[in-house]
């Protein structure tokens, strides 16, 4: 045998980091809105797992044109101030819902769009799904002057008159 068996033993630590994928959602109520409308948008962040996140941090920008009213959230808090909305641990398969509630304040021409952008707390297996955007096209009230052509221009009593009109 061996003289000395003090030696026979050795120790280790292992450190094990979660793993997480966070998802990100971000959509729109509607898809067209227009001054004055009120347009309410859901963030979503999803743990599509293997192990539990411990957290996580999302950076949100509202579309240009929408103006912050309010927000609901069951999940974390949110600052609308800075757009950052910190969430606490989320389970494997768990979602955590933020809606932001805006108005249109300011028209942009067509399309615009705001985005959700998640860190994740814990290592992320699948970085690549952690931003998405919320789409809503913008319309301002139609600024229209009429005017109006007559033809002929001067007729007899009981003659036939031509109205045309034109918005523009």
């Amino acid at each position: 045998g061996e003289a000395d068996n003090s030696n026979d033993t050795a120790n280790a630590s292992l450190t094990i980091t979660p793993v997480t994928d966070l998802a990100a959602s971000f959509a729109s109520d509607v898809a067209q809105a227009g001054l004055g409308d009120t347009v309410v948008l859901t963030a979503q962040a999803t743990n599509n797992g293997p192990g539990q996140a411990t957290g996580f941090t999302g950076a949100i920008t509202l579309p240009p044109g929408l103006s912050y009213a309010s927000h609901n959230t069951s999940h974390g808090s949110f600052d609308q101030g800075t757009g950052v909305w910190t969430g606490a641990a989320l389970a494997a398969g768990a979602s955590a819902p933020l809606t932001i509630t805006t108005t249109v304040t300011g028209i942009t021409a067509g399309n615009t769009s705001g985005t959700l952008t998640l860190t994740a707390g814990d290592h992320d297996a699948d970085s690549g799904n952690n931003s998405n955007q919320a789409h809503v096209d913008l319309h301002g009230a139609y600024d229209l002057a009429p005017s109006v052509a007559l033809a002929p221009t001067s007729v007899q009593a009981g003659g036939t008159v031509t109205a045309t009109i034109t918005l523009s």
